[in-house]
């Protein structure tokens, strides 16, 4: 299933993106956020700004792209 949400190429695709898409669609980021968060959590990681807060922001600003469209 192609999956115009997930594009951060550019502006979001709207004439492309569809009803279907939108709940596959962001299980599949929030599996795959909670996944970084996992390893970014791992026991011994670093815990600072800099290695938190940006990754944590890139996250952020991946699911604002997926779901504001909708």
């Amino acid at each position: 299933m192609s999956k115009p949400n997930l594009d951060t190429s550019a502006l979001p695709r709207f004439n492309e993106i569809k009803a279907e898409h939108t709940v596959p669609t962001l299980k599949e980021l929030i599996a795959e956020h909670r996944r970084m968060l996992a390893d970014l959590l791992q026991p011994g990681a670093p815990r600072d700004f800099d290695s938190l807060v940006p990754a944590l922001e890139e996250m952020s600003h991946e699911l604002s792209r997926a779901w504001s469209p909708v």
